[in-house]
């Protein structure tokens, strides 16, 4: 059950997401509108001020529609991870919990939405590969405990997606910002392209079958994973850690 606190708490956020809401619909409307007047004078036609907007969206075309569209749904996108957190944040959900939950809603979720199912086969992008990053960086430090710690790099190309994971003798944790990941050059790019063919396992004579690879090398660890989202979540952060820590031991 919510305390009283807890209420009171959820129902200031209620009021704050809905004033937002309605600024954010608003100033969409206004640049429909605005976008509109443009359209419109431009063919020197005459109309009211007073046009109802959904008269200005039937006549708009369809690419500022859909800008329109995209900035409202993010604003929706934006107030869901607003709740998200803050329900969290009140029942005290331990951080790897919200991780597990935020990316089965986000993205495993919808392999059981067939209209929804190419979101979750795409490329990620260079934040998603980011989060990834920091996340097996944080799972692995947590590992080993203090005077060592890891350095992650990725290095992306439309075939193939490559993390390279430097162990470190440091007592100080390893900073990794967006300079970490970088899309591969043609020499890079080539050498991925070939490595993902020939990952390829034929199951049958139409259908094909994308593996994954991880090489040890001294202090030096590779993954190479197909550039799909759901390979490169928070949450696979934490599960190729724990293959990574359980091949470590295994090797002790």
């Amino acid at each position: 059950d919510f305390s009283l606190e807890q209420v009171r708490e959820l129902v200031l956020l209620h009021l704050r997401l809905v004033a937002d809401e309605q600024h954010s619909i608003s100033e969409a409307f206004s640049k429909v509108r605005s976008l509109q007047m443009d359209f419109l004078h431009s063919y020197q036609a005459m109309y009211p001020d007073d046009i109802p907007i959904l008269d200005l969206l039937s006549k708009m075309p369809t690419e500022q529609k859909t800008q329109i569209k995209q900035e409202i749904d993010a604003f929706h996108e934006n107030a869901q991870r607003t709740i998200d957190k803050k329900i969290f944040d009140l029942f005290d959900i331990p951080e790897d919990i919200r991780t597990l939950v935020t990316d089965f809603v986000q993205v495993r979720i919808l392999l059981d939405r067939p209209s929804a199912f190419e979101q979750v086969i795409r490329e990620p992008d260079e934040q998603e590969l980011l989060d990834y990053a920091r996340e097996l960086r944080d799972e692995l430090d947590g590992f080993v405990g203090d005077g060592t710690h890891h350095g992650i790099s990725i290095t992306y190309s439309p075939d193939l997606i490559e993390c390279i994971i430097d162990v470190v003798d440091t007592d100080t944790p390893i900073t990794l910002d967006p300079s970490r990941i970088r899309p591969g050059d043609i020499t890079s790019s080539r050498i991925l392209s070939e490595l993902s063919e020939s990952l390829k396992e034929q199951v049958s004579q139409w259908i094909y079958v994308q593996r994954g690879l991880r090489l040890f090398d001294g202090p030096r660890i590779h993954i190479y994973k197909p550039p799909r989202l759901i390979d490169w979540t928070r949450t696979q952060a934490m599960n190729d850690a724990g293959d990574i820590i359980g091949e470590v031991i295994t090797e002790l």
